[in-house]
């Protein structure tokens, strides 16, 4: 039996494909941001990501609460945590998404760990123009190798569960991994199990396996 599964947030837990994106949308800062996107999210991913939390420093941070508090989780995905709790396996989210979103789901599932994108808020309640980037889009790989040594776990006892082109070098990490509504071809190749539609709990038959051996 697996020991420990990472889920990636936007998508596989909860709804939605990019929450970050919705919210500058909401909070009228899309092309701000995605100007920023096109500048540096080849490049820089720290930089972007910094650059972004500026864009909303002195603003209330009560929308983005609400949002948190609004966002609908993927179905399924309450019984995925229940399987693992039943099975013993840790749980981790990691994920380039809000810190205070991957809180919600710790709170309500019992997640083990979870790596996310803090947004620096004040006492006032205003965004203070910071983020702790504890997430590199681009790099998920080197969140599983900190997952792997905190837990000291090899490859062969770890699933992943992700739903895109940036949860790939998790899956590489993985002795098994699912891909939930990946939808090109040349990125569902790189997980072990895919399922394209219906709900998230149907990657359990995948993670209920022995791992590969070493």
């Amino acid at each position: 039996m697996l020991k420990l599964l990472i889920l990636d947030m936007d998508g596989v837990i909860f709804e939605g494909s990019n929450f970050w994106l919705e919210f500058h949308t909401a909070m009228g800062t899309r092309d701000a941001a995605l100007e920023l996107w096109h500048k540096l999210s080849k490049t820089d991913y720290v930089g972007l990501s910094r650059e972004t939390a500026k864009i909303w420093k002195g603003r209330s941070a009560a929308p983005y609460f609400e949002m948190i508090r609004s966002r609908p989780y993927v179905p399924g995905i309450e019984k995925i945590f229940e399987f693992a709790g039943q099975t013993g396996m840790r749980t981790a989210i990691v994920s380039s998404g809000a810190y205070h979103l991957a809180m919600r789901a710790k709170n309500d599932f019992d997640v083990d760990i979870i790596r996310a994108n803090r947004l620096g808020i004040d006492d006032s309640g205003c965004f203070d123009g910071t983020v702790d980037v504890q997430v590199d889009d681009a790099r998920k790989d080197k969140n599983v190798r900190e997952l792997q040594d905190i837990f000291e776990l090899g490859s062969e006892s770890i699933g992943v569960i992700g739903d895109g082109e940036n949860d790939v070098p998790m899956a590489r990490l993985a002795s098994v991994s699912v891909g939930y509504r990946v939808n090109a071809e040349n990125i569902r190749r790189h997980f072990t199990t895919n399922i394209r539609t219906g709900s998230v709990a149907r990657a359990i038959s995948a993670l209920a396996v022995d791992p590969l051996p070493a």
